[in-house]
């Protein structure tokens, strides 16, 4: 049959084939085979690169959702009217595990900060000086500051035609956040870094709480006492460990600059670290507003930055 004929005809041809053709057929297989080992093995790493994005963000997520729990236990210890489970906002840091994570949450009062548009220049610099700003550059940030804040004072008497064509209101203030320190001359990032934690434009006026400042703080008043600031922190600390009935002693010769006051505002950090080693960290402001149908509110909400330590 034809057919047949045919397939003969190329089996004789195929055991006639020159050891050369056959050579070259098989090293384009070996290539063919090659490229395609590379091709698989390129997409088995994309796929296990895609998996670990995923697991990664995974992880993160719930490093987060730890963070905000985290909030949610600080909010909750500072409304608690019982005085002796009722958390402080003094700066001491606590240590808690929650489903399966670890937090490490500081919650601290803005009134034991020193208020960017209100503090004396003394005490700005007290604290520059305290955190380590070389005199120089300490001066001149205080000038920088008070410059500032009297050009808001005169914006505040003299109300721009803006104001009044949008209906008065009040002028804002010199700062209206801690970032603005960034705006003025010579300021670098490691001095804003190191000043950052200690000053604010959300308390009350231009006075520290001694219940609640950090011991930088305390020891930035212009001729306190060292050892008068240790037995504050002692008191403070005793009475954080139960001890209700102890007495936080005064500080002498510096009550221009003092106050005891309640809390109204606090700065929450919570760290929050995964089994897995994911860490986020949420900041939060917090605003306590004495009403029963609404006792707090939030003024800021960020993500911070870890630092090591």
């Amino acid at each position: 049959m034809p057919w047949r004929r045919s397939v003969e005809r190329s089996v004789r041809a195929a055991g006639t084939a020159r050891p050369r053709e056959r050579g070259f057929a098989l090293l384009v297989v070996i290539w063919v085979l090659a490229l395609l080992a590379v091709l698989a093995t390129g997409f088995a790493a994309d796929t296990r690169s895609e998996a670990q994005q995923a697991r990664n963000l995974l992880e993160n997520a719930r490093a987060q959702a730890l963070a905000e729990a985290g909030i949610a236990l600080a909010v909750t210890g500072l409304l608690d009217r019982n005085p002796v489970t009722q958390w402080a906002a003094d700066g001491t840091p606590r240590d808690l595990t929650f489903d399966g994570g670890r937090l490490h949450i500081v919650v601290q009062d803005e009134g034991g900060k020193v208020n960017l548009n209100t503090a004396a220049p003394e005490l700005l610099s007290g604290l520059l000086a305290r955190v380590g700003v070389a005199p120089g550059e300490r001066d001149a940030l205080v000038d920088a500051i008070m410059t500032r804040r009297q050009l808001a004072d005169a914006a505040a008497q003299a109300p721009s035609s803006a104001l009044l064509a949008a209906g008065g209101g009040e002028p804002p203030p010199a700062f209206e956040a801690i970032d603005e320190l960034r705006l003025l001359p010579g300021v670098s990032r490691a001095v804003f870094d190191a000043v950052a934690p200690y000053v604010t434009v959300f308390s009350r006026g231009p006075r520290v709480n001694t219940l609640t400042a950090p011991k930088t703080v305390l020891l930035s008043l212009p001729n306190v006492n060292p050892q008068e600031v240790d037995a504050v922190l002692a008191a403070r600390s005793a009475i954080a460990a139960g001890q209700i009935s102890t007495a936080i002693p005064f500080l002498t010769g510096v009550d221009r600059f003092i106050v005891r006051t309640t809390l109204r505002a606090a700065m929450v950090t919570v760290t929050a670290t995964t089994a897995r080693g994911a860490v986020f960290v949420r900041q939060a402001l917090l605003f306590l507003t004495g009403k029963p149908d609404r006792p707090y509110e939030f003024l800021d909400w960020r993500q911070a930055v870890a630092r090591s330590g």
